[in-house]
């Protein structure tokens, strides 16, 4: 009991001095913006609330105090959710697409056409669900992961054996590696099969992306299915 009267005492001696007491505080959930642009530095920022009963200054207090995250900086380009553990960082910069009606593909290069787009961060990419739905137009310089899956599949009546290639053209040249092949029997075994594969690729501001393909043996022409055939664009 004397403990916490000595306690409470010295915490007012301080504050009638005019000296800021600060507690702990679980800021969890919480956004922080207008972060300034002079940020520089790598690591977690810690952040802390002033106590009640000392005089008016700004609600947000940030000290300098750097911890270990390697080479993780933070930029006007992040949003920083306050934790009572430092400082999640929500990443942005991701296209992903996909077919919303079948698309049969021949013997010649087609390209094939995105008509939804489950997300689209616009400050990095351009794409339209309705002209030139094939085309990916990526913003920002930098390096990035593209990945993909093509599920083909053989109407009834179609007894060929097929084997089809799809690869990612950037600005009309196919990125190495990107190819992927299927092979599909008939129309009542082997009918479904897919290409899909998972790449990283640097890619300059105003680089065009576009997932190509074309049946390379076979006499009919299989469909790449709706709703199952799609592609994922990651910033990294």
């Amino acid at each position: 009991m004397k403990v916490t009267i000595l306690i409470i005492l010295f915490m007012f001696c301080l504050t009638a001095m005019g000296l800021k007491v600060y507690l702990p505080s679980n800021f969890t959930g919480q956004s922080i913006s207008n972060i300034s642009v002079n940020v520089t530095s790598t690591g977690i920022f810690e952040y802390v609330r002033e106590a009640t009963g000392t005089e008016p200054v700004p609600y947000w207090q940030m000290t300098n105090y750097v911890s270990g995250l390697g080479s993780s900086s933070i930029t006007t380009n992040e949003v920083l959710n306050i934790s009572d553990n430092g400082v999640d960082i929500v990443k942005v910069g991701f296209f992903q697409g996909y077919l919303t009606v079948l698309q049969e593909v021949s013997n010649t290069i087609d390209h094939l056409k995105f008509g939804a787009e489950t997300r689209k961060d616009d400050d990095f990419f351009s794409h339209s669900i309705s002209v030139n739905p094939d085309e990916i137009l990526v913003k920002k310089s930098g390096w990035y992961k593209i990945s993909y899956e093509v599920c083909w599949f053989q109407n009834s009546g179609d007894n060929d054996r097929h084997v089809m290639h799809t690869w990612v053209d950037l600005n009309g040249s196919k990125i190495l590696p990107s190819s992927s092949y299927s092979y599909t029997r008939d129309d009542n075994y082997g009918q479904y099969d897919s290409c899909k594969a998972t790449f990283v690729k640097e890619v300059s501001a105003g680089g065009k992306i576009m997932l190509s393909a074309r049946r390379i043996s076979g006499s009919y022409s299989p469909q790449a299915l709706s709703n199952q055939t799609w592609i994922l664009i990651e910033k990294i």
